[in-house]
């Protein structure tokens, strides 16, 4: 049996998630159904009947094991389709980061980091005694050398937010890094949108068990600012220029180039921009969001290259500049 290199690295992904979604509903990168079906063929991984999930084998934790990394399977196959979902949900957003160029084999933040890093949910978990993140629902710990971001994906069962945000906040206590933010993940954007934005009536509301906050209400109440990335490789790609340093000043800079004018983050609240500006260079849509707004723009002008750009901007300060881009 001979692996390559691509192979080897997506077998430890694969032991790392423990689950992940099948090749033919979800894919990027090194995820793809070739490499799936190479490591399917040497009986390292195990496709479930439905498709909808795979596993590593029992082989490829000793395979691992053996080439020196160390990765503790389950006991027994999780066979329960709720924690099953929750565990593809997890894989598909570690591998947004991962094709990000984030480290995503870390069970705790660092002091200091060349590169950015992304922490799961379940890795923190397990390696604090005592489980004290307990009910929490956040997927992750997303760590630039300027700012700690809580990453969620956003769906209609909500969040107990306080109680996310105090343990985050605990958990970084120890981290120099003071700047702090949220991610938002999903679909694509206008899908996250989509479940912020346009939640159902009280009467078409499934009976909650217990009181959460919609992400809705979330989106609304936060001073922090929020990010929405969607799932994949445009993700991806809006997540390598998050990890920049100053990205938001240099993509807006790029963007509206003399049009742009310094701001004191300290002194602007919000960010407005002439719509003589935005008709010279763009078309098609421009996602804006606030902590109390958010709506679709459409300008007309010339055809943008390539992609539109997300701006961001908060209550409390200005956090805009571009957030990502994605094809229109």
């Amino acid at each position: 049996m001979i692996l390559n290199v691509k192979e080897v690295e997506l077998l430890k992904l694969l032991c790392w998630c423990k689950n992940a979604p099948a090749p033919s509903a979800w894919q990027i990168g090194i995820f793809n159904a070739q490499s799936i079906s190479a490591l399917e063929h040497f009986g390292l991984v195990f496709v479930s009947r439905n498709k909808k999930y795979i596993r590593p084998r029992p082989s490829a934790y000793h395979l691992m094991e053996t080439a020196g990394f160390s990765f503790k399977a389950d006991a027994a196959p999780q066979t329960r389709p709720r924690i099953l979902d929750r565990r593809n949900i997890a894989a598909k957003v570690l591998l947004t980061f991962y094709s990000a160029g984030a480290d995503v084999f870390k069970d705790t933040i660092d002091e200091i980091s060349e590169k950015a890093v992304y922490v799961p949910s379940f890795a923190a978990r397990s390696a604090n005694s005592g489980n004290p993140f307990g009910s929490t629902k956040f997927y992750g710990i997303y760590q630039t050398s300027e700012t700690l971001f809580l990453v969620f994906h956003a769906d209609d069962a909500g969040v107990y937010f306080q109680k996310e945000l105090t343990l985050f906040h605990s958990y970084i206590d120890r981290s120099h890094i003071q700047n702090t933010g949220l991610i938002f993940m999903g679909g694509s954007v206008p899908e996250i949108g989509d479940t912020i934005f346009h939640e159902p009536r009280p009467a078409e509301q499934p009976k909650k068990k217990y009181n959460t906050d919609s992400f809705g209400r979330v989106f609304s109440m936060t001073s922090l600012p929020v990010h929405f990335v969607p799932i994949g490789s445009v993700g991806a790609q809006m997540l390598r220029y998050m990890a920049m340093g100053h990205y938001r000043e240099r993509l807006a800079k790029m963007i509206l180039r003399k049009s742009c004018r310094h701001m004191t983050p300290c002194r602007i609240r919000t960010l407005s921009i002439s719509s003589r500006h935005i008709s010279r260079r763009w078309s098609r849509w421009i996602w804006t969001s606030s902590a109390s707004t958010g709506r679709f723009l459409r300008q007309r002008g010339r055809a943008i290259p390539k992609s539109s750009f997300m701006l961001c901007r908060s209550r409390r300060h200005f956090c805009g500049g571009v957030t990502g881009a994605r094809r229109m």
